[in-house]
């Protein structure tokens, strides 16, 4: 149990890595010193492989989310440019007049 502690406090912070190692390099064996060590680096580079997958993962579906509401925006903000006489429907002649313009093209490709 407290070797358990031990590695718990060394990996959070709460203890030096060398107040646990140095006593298993002097005291038992130096290569059971480099495998806690060794042991810890990986512990701590998995848990910050997934804290940062975790993060980055959640600003993706946040930014994908805000590209679909910008999309609907814009889209919104142009068929209303189209609807000339604000009938909530869009002739065909309205629609056949706006055509030609940048803005609709630029959208539509």
């Amino acid at each position: 149990p407290e070797a358990w502690f031990s590695l718990l406090l060394g990996l959070t912070g709460g203890v030096d890595w060398n107040d646990i190692v140095s006593p298993l390099w002097e005291g038992v064996d130096p290569w059971v010193a480099f495998a806690v060590t060794c042991l810890m680096v990986f512990m701590i580079l998995s848990l910050m492989n997934v804290l940062t997958g975790t993060f980055v993962q959640n600003a993706m579906e946040q930014a994908d989310e805000q590209k679909q509401v910008n999309k609907v925006q814009r889209a919104k903000r142009l068929f209303d440019s189209m609807d000339v006489d604000s009938s909530g429907t869009i002739a065909f002649k309205e629609l056949s007049e706006h055509l030609g313009k940048k803005e609709v093209q630029t959208y539509f490709e």
